[in-house]
């Protein structure tokens, strides 16, 4: 699949970032992904990710237990940490108990 970025006219020497991220987000939209404006930071990000997963799998999670879990599912390799998302079925909890957990 080949995707084209419509960015407006100008000189290439002059395209802003900014209109290259605008016309990226505008091509997301247009294949069903939802833009959260909402979340621009690794923070909100984050804490995106915890209220989903706690709200998925009924369960509050500690700081210590998010740290964890992000400890576990991040890496710089994103195909890894994809697998490891669908792979996963628990995760420990504090006092040492396992909590399963749904897959992604």
């Amino acid at each position: 699949m080949s995707i084209k970025y419509e960015i407006p006219d100008s000189e290439p020497s002059k395209v802003k970032e900014g209109d290259i991220e605008e016309a990226f987000i505008q091509t997301l939209i247009k294949l069903k992904y939802t833009h959260r404006p909402d979340i621009h930071t690794r923070e909100a990000l984050e804490n995106n990710f915890r209220e989903k997963f706690q709200r998925l799998n009924a369960v509050t999670l500690t700081d210590s237990e998010f740290a964890r879990l992000l400890d576990e599912i991040i890496s710089p390799d994103v195909y890894k940490a994809a697998e490891t998302l669908r792979t996963r079925n628990s995760f420990e909890r504090d006092d040492g108990t396992h909590r399963s957990i749904l897959p992604s």
